[in-house]
């Protein structure tokens, strides 16, 4: 009957090895996969045949034979492990060479075993045993330690694996390890027996168990067995984001390429090796600054880089500080765009100087800003002069080049604090602060006189229009709409008196032309 078990067992083993040889092309664990069944094969067809052997000479001999069944599933149980670990490509041809000495003696010593009994001192039937008595020789126990050594690394190689695997990975790796304890325990209840009276070699049959095990984790998970492991550390490495986690000290305790090229980058003291020491000692004030608040913030650099920093504190489950995880995300394209765009949307698309909606915000701030601070603030009103009548006569494209050309006259000469903004139509607003009605009513003639010589091409020659303009300047009172309504009064005044011209706006009511028209005024 024992017999009948090992033949199935062997019979069993075939098929995962078949089928993992066809598809070896797959991944690299189908060959130790292969190599692991043909040696559970091997093992319970020698086992089988002993045990059913009735001439001792033949039971003899199958016993020795199954050695080289038993060093193949060693060395795919070590392999397989190499792979699932992640190290199956630090494996040399040389590693593998020096692996098989061994192997190959052990073999050999099983092979010449009747001649020097070094490996079986003894073997005898026991009536009713199901299997021989064997007293072991020293060389089985050289065997038996380089295979357990072997079985060994494996084990480790697969905890260290577990260990450092992501969550997705762990449960895999969890599964292999209790599969491969297993034939562990069968071998040692075997090798052990009480007198050396082994009654059933167990190994084979929960080495199947593993192997069984595996194979189908690998079919069920495709390629799972196949892949190394991912730890956390090599997650951490591939991110973009520079991170570092910091003892609850501020000390680094570690972090990832990311993080140590931008350190490299960032000015101020430096230290190395970084690992130890204070953030304080190593990064630039501004991310020092940052992880000091410990509040989300966006960080400009002396090198003009943008970054997004997050620090976030780990604790354990009581409660008690672990450390500090910093992650400073490079956002520097992200916010020039972003600033492209706020830019974009608060410019007129005909002139390219603000709209309207910007003129209104940055108004408001600066009439809050001159009351708070009792600075000057003068507003300037321009107008086109007889606009609808360019447009009627010369097109709608001819505008268009006036309205650009005066936008381009006004921005040309603003301070680095003012304002201009297409207020609607024909009209523009430029907002002037710390500057007096003076300094503004002298600009504003300065715009005035360069429009009133200037000329844009017109379908069958030159055409050119004068602008008229108010000025007013911000009086405590005043709000944003109570100014431009005083500028906007000063420019009808200048319109209502002949155009091409510059009005100043009384501090109430009253305005005053700061010139005479012009002869020739449009």
């Amino acid at each position: 009957m024992l017999a009948l078990v090992y033949a199935v067992v062997a019979l069993v083993a075939l098929v995962p090895a078949l089928t993992s040889w066809r598809h070896r092309a797959r991944g690299p664990a189908a060959r130790p996969l292969t190599l692991l069944h043909l040696g559970i094969a091997w093992w319970s067809a020698a086992d089988a045949i002993s045990v059913a052997a009735t001439d001792p000479a033949l039971s003899y001999a199958a016993g020795l034979a199954i050695y080289p069944g038993v060093c193949a599933v060693i060395a795919g149980f070590l392999w397989q492990a190499l792979v699932a670990a992640g190290h199956a490509e630090s494996l040399r041809r040389r590693h593998a060479v020096l692996l098989a000495v061994v192997p190959v003696l052990t073999v050999a010593a099983a092979a010449t075993d009747p001649w020097h009994h070094l490996f079986y001192a003894s073997v005898e039937r026991v009536p009713g045993a199901p299997m021989p008595h064997v007293v072991f020789g020293p060389l089985f126990w050289v065997h038996s330690a380089y295979s357990y050594a072997l079985s060994t690394v494996a084990t480790v190689l697969l905890v260290h694996a577990m260990r450092r695997a992501i969550a997705g990975q762990r449960r895999t790796f969890v599964l292999l390890l209790l599969a491969a304890a297993a034939p562990t325990v069968g071998n040692l209840a075997t090798i052990t027996g009480v007198g050396g009276n082994q009654t059933v070699d167990l190994t084979p049959m929960l080495f199947l168990v593993t192997a069984v095990s595996w194979w189908l984790l690998d079919r069920r998970w495709g390629q799972g067995l196949a892949l190394p492991s991912l730890s956390a550390r090599q997650v951490l490495a591939a991110l973009g984001d520079a991170a570092m986690v910091l003892d609850p000290w501020g000390r680094f305790l570690d972090l990832n390429p990311a993080a140590v090229r931008l350190l490299e980058r960032a000015p101020g003291p430096t230290r190395s090796p970084v690992i130890g020491a204070r953030w304080q000692d190593v990064l630039g004030p501004e991310l020092a600054a940052s992880l000091d608040s410990r509040d989300p913030a966006t960080v400009t650099t002396a090198h003009g880089q943008v970054l997004d920093v997050r620090v976030t504190e780990i604790r354990s489950r009581q409660g008690r500080l672990l450390g500090f995880v910093a992650v400073a995300r490079d956002v520097t394209e992200l916010e020039h765009l972003r600033a492209d765009l706020a830019d974009q949307a608060s410019r007129d698309a005909l002139t390219h100087v603000h709209n309207r909606r910007h003129l209104a915000h940055a108004l408001a701030t600066e009439v809050a800003r001159s009351a708070s601070a009792g600075t000057p603030l003068t507003v300037v009103m321009v107008d086109l002069d007889h606009f609808k009548r360019v447009n009627d006569t010369h097109g709608h494209a001819v505008g268009d080049e006036l309205l650009v050309f005066l936008a381009t006259t006004l921005a040309s000469s603003l301070r680095g604090v003012d304002v201009v903004a297409r207020y609607g139509g024909e009209e523009f607003v430029v907002v002037m602060p710390g500057a007096d009605v003076a300094v503004a009513a002298r600009r504003a003639e300065e715009w005035r006189a360069a429009c009133a010589t200037a000329t844009v091409p017109a379908p069958g020659g030159r055409v050119g229009a004068t602008i008229s303009l108010g000025v007013a300047q911000a009086v405590a009172v005043d709000t944003p709409e109570s100014l431009l309504r005083r500028a906007d009064d000063a420019l009808y005044r200048a319109k209502s008196d002949g155009r091409d011209r510059v009005v100043v706006a009384g501090p109430g009511t009253s305005s005053r032309a700061l010139a005479p028209a012009p002869s020739g005024s449009h």
